[in-house]
């Protein structure tokens, strides 16, 4: 019974604190972070934000206009740059899209959503990259069709009779200003005319 007595109140006191220690390692809920009530602040202020950038185009219900309306007696928006008739609604998208499409406000937040901000920039960017693409194709196109046209030896037919008729120096083929002559008219033609000192002498002769 002495044995008994004397270890008890001692086992009871290790349980006790035991218990205490887990109790403690145990991390308060109220001290961890959570991420449901982080988003939820975060689409609260987000309304808010909406709503008070919606709230800024309208006026007060005038004399019998009612304040509330709809099924949950919501407020009612009444837009102050309709006057007659005037226009109300007591949803808020409709009244948003009522200010984008008549009078083009668009009722959003102080701060615009980076991810469409972002979204369009990458648009706007593929679009005017592709509009790059087309207009590069399209000269490549144009540049192919022009060298296509070319005839340099009805070219070279043509300068001997030039120099025959005109009495026109041998040299004349390396005149920078008929060269710029022929590419004004074409401007793949740089090569169309042979430079080379003596060829239409040569050309004349025979």
């Amino acid at each position: 019974m002495d044995s008994f007595l004397s270890h008890t109140p001692s086992d009871r006191e290790s349980s006790i604190a035991a218990t205490i220690e887990t109790a403690s390692e145990i991390p308060d809920r109220q001290s961890l972070p959570s991420v449901e009530s982080s988003a939820s602040t975060s689409l609260k202020r987000k309304r808010i934000t909406t709503a008070d950038a919606t709230w800024q185009h309208t006026r007060k219900p005038q004399g019998s206009e009612p304040e509330r309306a709809g099924p949950k007696q919501d407020l009612v928006f009444y837009c102050k740059y309709c006057s007659n008739p005037p226009y109300s609604t007591y949803v808020s998208t409709t009244f948003r899209n009522h200010l984008l499409k008549i009078h083009s406000v668009e009722a959003a937040g102080s701060k615009p959503n980076s991810t469409k901000k972002v979204r369009t920039s990458l648009i706007k960017e593929a679009f005017n990259k592709a509009g790059e693409i087309e207009v590069a194709k399209l000269q490549e196109r144009e540049e192919q069709v022009l060298r296509n046209v070319l005839n340099p030896k009805a070219a070279m037919e043509a300068l001997v009779q030039l120099v025959t008729v005109r009495n026109l120096p041998y040299n004349c083929n390396t005149w920078p200003e008929l060269h710029a002559l022929l590419m004004a008219a074409n401007y793949t033609a740089e090569e169309l005319i042979n430079t080379s000192h003596g060829h239409v002498q040569k050309l004349c002769s025979n």
